[in-house]
Protein backbone atom coordinates (compact mmCIF):
# COMPACT_ATOMS: atom_id res chain seq x y z
CA UNK A 1 0.00 0.00 0.00
CA UNK A 2 1.44 3.36 -0.99
CA UNK A 3 0.87 6.60 0.86
CA UNK A 4 -0.23 9.81 -0.75
CA UNK A 5 2.14 12.21 0.98
CA UNK A 6 5.77 12.14 2.01
CA UNK A 7 7.53 14.05 4.74
CA UNK A 8 8.42 17.46 3.27
CA UNK A 9 12.05 18.50 3.54
CA UNK A 10 11.38 22.23 3.43
CA UNK A 11 8.67 24.86 3.73
CA UNK A 12 8.46 25.06 -0.06
CA UNK A 13 8.05 21.28 -0.36
CA UNK A 14 5.33 21.37 2.29
CA UNK A 15 3.52 24.15 0.44
CA UNK A 16 3.65 22.16 -2.79
CA UNK A 17 2.34 19.10 -1.00
CA UNK A 18 -0.64 21.02 0.38
CA UNK A 19 -1.37 22.52 -3.02
CA UNK A 20 -1.39 19.00 -4.47
CA UNK A 21 -4.03 18.09 -1.90
CA UNK A 22 -6.21 21.03 -2.88
CA UNK A 23 -5.29 23.35 -0.02
CA UNK A 24 -3.85 26.59 -1.41
CA UNK A 25 -3.55 29.94 0.27
CA UNK A 26 -5.16 32.90 -1.47
CA UNK A 27 -2.92 35.33 -3.35
CA UNK A 28 -3.79 38.00 -0.78
CA UNK A 29 -2.63 35.79 2.11
CA UNK A 30 0.60 34.87 0.35
CA UNK A 31 1.28 38.49 -0.53
CA UNK A 32 0.59 39.70 3.00
CA UNK A 33 2.95 37.16 4.54
CA UNK A 34 5.76 37.67 2.05
CA UNK A 35 5.47 41.29 1.08
CA UNK A 36 4.07 43.06 4.11
CA UNK A 37 7.30 43.14 6.16
CA UNK A 38 9.31 44.27 3.11
CA UNK A 39 6.65 46.82 2.19
CA UNK A 40 6.67 48.32 5.67
CA UNK A 41 10.47 48.47 5.65
CA UNK A 42 10.61 50.15 2.25
CA UNK A 43 7.82 52.53 3.18
CA UNK A 44 9.64 53.50 6.38
CA UNK A 45 12.88 54.06 4.48
CA UNK A 46 11.13 56.21 1.85
CA UNK A 47 9.32 58.32 4.43
CA UNK A 48 12.46 58.92 6.48
CA UNK A 49 14.50 59.68 3.37
CA UNK A 50 11.86 62.15 2.19
CA UNK A 51 11.84 63.77 5.61
CA UNK A 52 15.60 64.20 5.57
CA UNK A 53 15.55 65.46 1.98
CA UNK A 54 12.87 68.07 2.58
CA UNK A 55 14.13 68.96 6.05
CA UNK A 56 16.12 72.06 4.99
CA UNK A 57 13.26 73.25 2.74
CA UNK A 58 10.84 73.01 5.65
CA UNK A 59 13.21 74.84 7.97
CA UNK A 60 13.39 77.75 5.55
CA UNK A 61 9.64 78.12 5.89
CA UNK A 62 9.78 77.88 9.69
CA UNK A 63 8.31 74.38 9.65
CA UNK A 64 9.68 71.57 11.76
CA UNK A 65 9.51 67.87 11.19
CA UNK A 66 10.15 65.56 14.12
CA UNK A 67 11.72 62.41 12.65
CA UNK A 68 11.51 60.68 16.02
CA UNK A 69 7.72 61.00 16.08
CA UNK A 70 7.63 59.89 12.45
CA UNK A 71 9.50 56.71 13.29
CA UNK A 72 7.16 56.08 16.22
CA UNK A 73 4.14 56.49 13.94
CA UNK A 74 5.55 53.97 11.47
CA UNK A 75 6.27 51.57 14.33
CA UNK A 76 2.70 51.91 15.57
CA UNK A 77 1.40 51.11 12.09
CA UNK A 78 3.44 47.91 12.01
CA UNK A 79 2.24 47.08 15.53
CA UNK A 80 -1.39 47.44 14.45
CA UNK A 81 -0.82 44.98 11.61
CA UNK A 82 0.74 42.47 14.00
CA UNK A 83 -2.05 43.03 16.52
CA UNK A 84 -4.65 42.24 13.88
CA UNK A 85 -2.89 38.98 13.03
CA UNK A 86 -2.77 38.09 16.73
CA UNK A 87 -6.51 38.78 17.08
CA UNK A 88 -7.26 36.44 14.19
CA UNK A 89 -5.15 33.71 15.76
CA UNK A 90 -6.81 34.17 19.16
CA UNK A 91 -10.23 33.94 17.53
CA UNK A 92 -9.37 30.60 15.94
CA UNK A 93 -7.94 29.28 19.21
CA UNK A 94 -11.10 30.38 21.04
CA UNK A 95 -13.24 28.64 18.45
CA UNK A 96 -11.21 25.45 18.86
CA UNK A 97 -11.65 25.64 22.63
CA UNK A 98 -15.40 26.12 22.36
CA UNK A 99 -15.71 23.12 20.04
CA UNK A 100 -13.63 20.97 22.38
CA UNK A 101 -15.77 21.99 25.37
CA UNK A 102 -18.95 21.28 23.45
CA UNK A 103 -17.71 17.85 22.37
CA UNK A 104 -16.73 17.01 25.94
CA UNK A 105 -20.20 17.98 27.18
CA UNK A 106 -21.91 15.87 24.52
CA UNK A 107 -19.73 12.87 25.34
CA UNK A 108 -20.93 12.89 28.95
CA UNK A 109 -24.66 13.20 28.23
CA UNK A 110 -26.51 10.21 26.83
CA UNK A 111 -29.61 12.32 26.19
CA UNK A 112 -27.65 14.73 24.03
CA UNK A 113 -25.98 11.86 22.20
CA UNK A 114 -29.42 10.51 21.36
CA UNK A 115 -30.53 13.88 20.04
CA UNK A 116 -27.43 14.15 17.85
CA UNK A 117 -27.48 10.55 16.67
CA UNK A 118 -27.29 11.73 13.04
CA UNK A 119 -23.68 12.74 13.75
CA UNK A 120 -22.84 9.15 14.72
CA UNK A 121 -23.36 6.91 11.65
CA UNK A 122 -23.58 3.17 12.14
CA UNK A 123 -21.20 0.84 10.33
CA UNK A 124 -22.48 -2.32 8.70
CA UNK A 125 -23.05 -4.94 11.36
CA UNK A 126 -23.54 -2.45 14.20
CA UNK A 127 -26.86 -2.18 16.01
CA UNK A 128 -26.16 1.05 17.88
CA UNK A 129 -23.61 3.79 17.24
CA UNK A 130 -20.14 3.29 18.66
CA UNK A 131 -19.89 6.74 20.21
CA UNK A 132 -16.31 6.33 21.44
CA UNK A 133 -14.95 5.42 18.01
CA UNK A 134 -17.00 8.10 16.29
CA UNK A 135 -15.67 10.72 18.69
CA UNK A 136 -12.12 9.52 18.00
CA UNK A 137 -12.63 10.09 14.28
CA UNK A 138 -14.18 13.50 14.90
CA UNK A 139 -11.19 14.53 17.00
CA UNK A 140 -8.87 13.80 14.09
CA UNK A 141 -11.15 15.51 11.60
CA UNK A 142 -11.37 18.57 13.85
CA UNK A 143 -7.59 18.69 14.29
CA UNK A 144 -7.12 18.45 10.53
CA UNK A 145 -9.66 21.20 9.92
CA UNK A 146 -8.05 23.46 12.52
CA UNK A 147 -4.58 22.97 10.99
CA UNK A 148 -5.83 23.65 7.46
CA UNK A 149 -7.79 26.74 8.50
CA UNK A 150 -4.79 28.22 10.30
CA UNK A 151 -2.69 27.67 7.20
CA UNK A 152 -5.28 29.17 4.85
CA UNK A 153 -5.44 32.33 6.99
CA UNK A 154 -1.66 32.61 7.15
CA UNK A 155 -1.44 31.75 10.85
CA UNK A 156 0.62 28.57 10.47
CA UNK A 157 3.48 27.43 8.29
CA UNK A 158 3.02 24.92 5.50
CA UNK A 159 5.47 22.60 7.26
CA UNK A 160 3.48 22.51 10.51
CA UNK A 161 0.27 21.98 8.55
CA UNK A 162 1.86 19.15 6.57
CA UNK A 163 2.68 17.41 9.85
CA UNK A 164 -1.01 17.50 10.82
CA UNK A 165 -1.96 16.12 7.40
CA UNK A 166 0.52 13.27 7.77
CA UNK A 167 -0.81 12.43 11.24
CA UNK A 168 -4.32 12.15 9.80
CA UNK A 169 -3.11 10.07 6.86
CA UNK A 170 -1.37 7.68 9.23
CA UNK A 171 -4.71 7.01 10.92
CA UNK A 172 -6.14 6.22 7.49
CA UNK A 173 -4.09 3.02 7.46
CA UNK A 174 -7.02 1.61 9.44
CA UNK A 175 -9.87 0.40 7.22
CA UNK A 176 -12.46 1.10 9.90
CA UNK A 177 -11.09 4.61 10.41
CA UNK A 178 -11.42 5.30 6.69
CA UNK A 179 -14.97 3.95 6.64
CA UNK A 180 -16.00 6.13 9.55
CA UNK A 181 -14.28 9.17 8.05
CA UNK A 182 -16.22 8.78 4.81
CA UNK A 183 -19.51 8.70 6.71
CA UNK A 184 -18.79 11.27 9.37
CA UNK A 185 -17.27 13.94 7.15
CA UNK A 186 -20.62 14.23 5.37
CA UNK A 187 -22.63 13.87 8.59
CA UNK A 188 -20.91 16.96 10.03
CA UNK A 189 -20.37 20.43 8.55
CA UNK A 190 -16.74 20.29 7.49
CA UNK A 191 -15.51 22.85 4.99
CA UNK A 192 -15.04 22.04 1.29
CA UNK A 193 -11.27 22.35 1.75
CA UNK A 194 -11.25 19.70 4.47
CA UNK A 195 -13.48 17.42 2.42
CA UNK A 196 -11.22 17.86 -0.61
CA UNK A 197 -8.04 17.11 1.34
CA UNK A 198 -9.60 14.01 2.93
CA UNK A 199 -10.76 12.82 -0.47
CA UNK A 200 -7.21 13.11 -1.80
CA UNK A 201 -5.78 11.29 1.21
CA UNK A 202 -8.19 8.37 0.89
CA UNK A 203 -7.58 7.75 -2.82
CA UNK A 204 -4.52 5.48 -2.49
CA UNK A 205 -6.31 3.09 -0.12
Amino acid sequence: MTTRVKHPESETAAQQMLEGLGCSQSHATVASRRLLPVTLLLFSACVISAALWFGPWLEERKLQLDIGNLVIAIGLTAAVVQWRAAIDQQSMEKYEGEIATSNEFVAKNIEVLGMMVHHYPILAGEVTPDYARCRYVYVHLDNLEYALERYLYGLASAYATARAVMTFENCCESLEFRQRVQMQITAASYSPVVQGVVEHLLRPF
